[in-house]
């Protein structure tokens, strides 16, 4: 995707200081993918990525933006650690648009879900929005009714922070989409957020106050970055951003000002 057209507000040549997250094409990279979170009892993933698709976002979006959403590893990489879907118990979506529902249905299977023994979290506003939204330009982005029918059958409505697994702590931050929420994981050495689709691009937690076009409430999405930049800058905090190229998962440092922040990446 084309930073300059996502962010409309960032900083005077802030892309030219961050050469790291645009390829040869110009192009903003992402990953797309889940994050699995292991209690020693629960086994949780945040999200579905995009499931074993790919699509032109130039043919998806009329020509308005360009790039590929490319998915389909997310079994393979749960075997790679020793787990089967049957051994997930619980999903929590940050959201549901399409990319982070993609596994949902068992492509194999399709009147089964692809995690038999997982119980679904999502925010209420959540799942009333994309059961009701009828402007097709807009539903395309997100569940289909299909997946929908499938997560209604193990749905648990989470609208205030709450922890729904020992150490697994859903968050409110919507802004993005009316009822997104990123999740805390509480560990032994520190703590680790799962900040969804708040921040798309590391550049955003780096510099404050960029929005980015696809938030359905720019006020409430600042809101939630503030708020989500606050949890980061307590003792042991890191952050997993599921957008982020390469690397992902790290602890947000003091800046050059209070409005710019440094990253420092954990390897992994």
């Amino acid at each position: 995707m084309e930073a300059p057209t996502h962010y409309p507000d960032a900083p005077e040549g802030v892309w030219d200081r961050h050469p790291e997250v645009i390829d040869d094409d110009g192009l903003l990279v992402m990953s797309v993918g889940a994050f699995l979170i292991r209690t020693r009892e629960h086994n949780v993933l945040v999200d579905l990525g995009f499931g074993p698709n790919k699509v032109d976002v130039t043919a998806l979006t009329n020509g308005q933006f360009r790039g590929d959403l490319i998915g389909g590893a997310l079994l393979e990489s749960l075997s790679t650690v020793g787990l089967e879907p049957a051994d997930v118990h619980g999903i929590v979506f940050s959201h549901l648009h399409l990319d982070h529902v993609g596994w949902v249905i068992d492509p194999e299977r399709p009147d089964e879900p692809t995690f038999p023994n997982a119980r679904y979290f999502m925010a209420t506003a959540e799942l009333d929005y994309w059961s009701t939204e009828t402007d097709p330009a807009e539903r395309v982005k997100g569940a289909t009714d299909e997946q929908i029918a499938m997560m209604r059958r193990s749905v648990e409505l989470v609208d205030s922070q709450t922890e729904i697994f020992p150490g697994v702590v859903v968050v409110p931050t919507p802004g993005h989409t009316w009822g997104h929420v990123s999740v805390l994981a509480n560990g032994t050495d520190g703590k680790a957020l799962v900040i969804g689709d708040a921040f798309h691009c590391p550049v955003e937690l780096q510099h404050d106050g960029m929005s980015f076009v696809f938030d359905q409430d720019s006020a409430k999405a600042h809101e939630s970055r503030a708020k989500i930049n606050e949890i980061l800058q307590e003792e042991n905090v890191y952050f997993a951003g599921g957008h982020f190229p390469d690397r992902v998962f790290g602890k947000l440092t003091a800046g050059d000002d209070s409005h710019v922040h440094g990253l420092e990446y954990l390897e992994h």
